[in-house]
């Protein structure tokens, strides 16, 4: 598993999540709200984008450490994005709006991105790629 497809798939679900925030939330009496005009909208956004960033330097990246540094963040935002998301599912059942389609891709979008950050901790960076050489033979002392 490299790297790239780890950035790859949680790139995607950066950008799902970040796309999400600009569709329909949830509709009713009150008409129709995006995401992004809630201030929940507004930070699932940012760790949309967050997440995205994270695998462009996963992407770029050749260190095991910046791999797993890059994995850990993208992990933890995902699941930020993931919490959230349930969290205003929940309320807008409460409040007996219909729910819209960003509710459903950002969560998506969310759970891509947990995805593509454990397959981060699995890819392998430029110290675990290569093998050190086997050490020399012990000196011939028969003779």
């Amino acid at each position: 598993m490299s790297a790239k497809r780890a950035a790859a798939v949680m790139g995607v679900g950066g950008v799902v999540t970040a796309v999400g925030t600009f569709l329909t939330l949830a509709s009713g009496v009150f008409g129709s709200v995006s995401y992004f005009d809630t201030t929940d909208g507004k930070l699932v956004l940012g760790l949309g984008v967050a997440i995205a960033v994270f695998a462009l330097v996963l992407a770029i990246s050749s260190s095991r450490g910046l791999n797993i540094t890059m994995g850990v963040l993208g992990l933890l935002s995902s699941i930020l994005v993931v919490v959230s998301v349930v969290i205003d599912w929940q309320s807008l059942g409460d409040a007996g709006a219909s729910t819209g389609i960003a509710i459903y891709a950002t969560l998506v979008g969310g759970i891509v991105g947990v995805v593509g950050a454990i397959m981060a901790f699995r890819a392998p960076g430029a110290a675990a790629a290569t093998a050190p050489p086997p050490p020399p033979p012990p000196p011939d002392t028969a003779s």
